[in-house]
């Protein structure tokens, strides 16, 4: 897929950019609103802990795809932490190689998963294989 091909997905497609950063200031209320309440950490390293707990559980759900979420945004505290025991900026970094190559995958920690669509032919496999072999030697 073509800069210009992402682009015009992004204008016309459904689907959103998933905000999964969080500053200090507002982790509290953030929590809050999931049923957390402050009494369940007791300095920020705790706080930030749980934050990316959360956040693991919906980067591995099979529901956070790229057949709705057309970019994520992700925390740096999240970028410097381990998903399922694998470091998350190498899974990302694969991810955004082969985002800007027109391939959208899905990580798990330092798992990628594939969900291509059922009109998908050879040469659009071939494309997705080399994007993916690229992006691993890269990282």
């Amino acid at each position: 897929m073509s800069f210009e091909q992402q682009l015009e997905k992004v204008r016309t497609k459904p689907g959103f950019i998933a905000a999964l950063d969080q500053s200090g200031g507002s982790t509290p209320k953030a929590l809050g609103l999931y049923g957390i309440n402050e009494d369940a950490w007791s300095n920020d390293d705790e706080m930030f802990a749980i934050v990316h707990e959360m956040r693991t559980r919906i980067i591995t759900s099979p529901a956070f795809s790229g057949n709705r979420i057309l970019g994520a945004i992700l925390f740096e505290n999240t970028m410097d932490r381990e998903i399922e025991g694998q470091p998350t900026a190498r899974a990302m970094n694969i991810f955004r190689e082969c985002f800007d190559n027109g391939v959208i995958i899905r990580t798990t920690g330092d798992t990628l998963a594939f969900s291509p669509p059922l009109i998908i032919d050879e040469a659009q496999i071939e494309i997705v294989v080399e994007s993916v072999r690229k992006a691993l030697h890269n990282n």
